[in-house]
């Protein structure tokens, strides 16, 4: 740990004081965003002592809500490309429903413009691609928004009616996501050299339907 200690003093009235060294200033946290570092702090304290989880953060580039989903179901973060790849194509496969969320006044010609944003890395992913990635991957999504209490993703759209855990991620500051990591998540990841095979053949028996 290479952080300073914090260094104060007293005198014979049991006042205290800041000792400040030369480089005091390079070791300050920034002032505007005072009480984000204790909160998430506090959190991940939370839900180490009541759930036994530990948080995996991950780049805050863009990138993270692929990012923590590639960590939740194969333990590498670095396979995100794919899950957007794989996300997307799932939304263009069931378009008719996915497009009613986008917002085509303001924002977006039409769903395929939306959709070839999304495609593109460092584009922020959220509640549409998280109930996406449910649905393709069968799985329920709790959504720890820094409190022990999750947002739980389900979908009318499929059959939730087994026995595979839930993909848990965190969610802070409005715009970025972390993977939740239990305790045996190395037993339920998939094979990584594998990534993009059981994607593959989803979409292919939902496209042959």
């Amino acid at each position: 740990n290479r952080r300073p200690p914090f260094r104060i003093s007293m005198n014979d009235c049991n006042v205290y004081f800041s000792v400040a060294t030369k480089d005091h200033w390079k070791t300050t946290m920034v002032r505007d965003v005072a009480g984000v570092y204790e909160d998430s702090t506090l959190f991940h304290h939370a839900m180490k002592v009541e759930y036994n989880y530990d948080i995996k953060e991950v780049a805050d580039d863009g990138d993270c809500l692929f990012m923590a989903f590639a960590h939740q179901l194969y333990g590498d973060d670095s396979l995100h490309a794919i899950m957007r790849e794989k996300c997307c194509d799932y939304m263009e496969l069931h378009s008719e429903k996915f497009s009613e969320f986008i917002d085509t006044d303001n924002h977006y010609r039409d769903f395929a413009h939306y959709l070839n944003t999304m495609r593109t890395l460092r584009t922020w992913g959220d509640n549409l691609e998280i109930t996406a990635l449910s649905e393709l991957y069968l799985r329920r999504v709790e959504v720890y928004a820094q409190e022990t209490t999750p947002r739980i993703t389900l979908s009318d759209s499929v059959n939730y009616n087994n026995e595979l855990p839930p993909i848990r991620v965190s969610f802070k500051n409005g715009n970025h996501y972390n993977s939740v990591v239990a305790e045996n998540h190395n037993d339920t990841i998939l094979n990584s050299q594998q990534v993009g095979e059981f994607e593959d053949a989803v979409l292919g028996a939902l496209s042959s339907l």
